[in-house]
């Protein structure tokens, strides 16, 4: 099986002025965002799928593959150019093995197989000595072996 989805997201403030709580206060002035995308608000994201079983006298072996894009997105409403997250992409695949009762099952599988590098999160806090800054970097290459059995 294919299965494939689209995204379009036209996420754009239409007014809107407030000051940036990154800066000191002595140092805040007032902004205006009309216009800025909103933040984690990627304008184009992609999915697609692909499945495909096969058929044992064992059991059941099934291969499942997915790519997922996304659009560059800004963390925050200033649209700071250097806070943005460039657009990425990630493959995962898992091989799956069901028994016949399909009680038991057995994958291996990999996320982020290309190792990727990108942020999920990022957190500008507020200070009078600067404006530290958190990140959350996405998972890295990831592969395992997973056992299940149900009851």
């Amino acid at each position: 099986s294919l299965g494939a989805a689209v995204s379009y997201l036209d996420a754009e403030i239409d007014e809107f002025f407030t000051k940036d709580p990154a800066d000191p206060p002595p140092l805040q002035m007032l902004e205006d965002l009309s216009g800025n995308r909103l933040p984690r608000a990627p304008e184009w994201e992609l999915i697609v799928d692909a499945a495909y079983d096969w058929v044992l006298d064992s059991g059941r072996l099934s291969l499942i593959g997915r790519y997922h894009w996304q659009d560059e997105m800004f963390f925050r409403a200033q649209n700071d150019p250097d806070k943005v997250q460039e657009s990425v992409g990630t493959l995962d695949a898992r091989l799956t093995y069901f028994t016949g009762d399909e009680r038991w099952r057995i994958s291996v599988f990999g996320s982020n197989l290309t190792d990727e590098q990108a942020f999920t999160h990022l957190l500008i806090e507020a200070g009078l000595l600067g404006s530290p800054v958190n990140v959350v970097p996405n998972a890295p290459r990831t592969y395992g072996v997973e056992v299940g059995f149900r009851y």
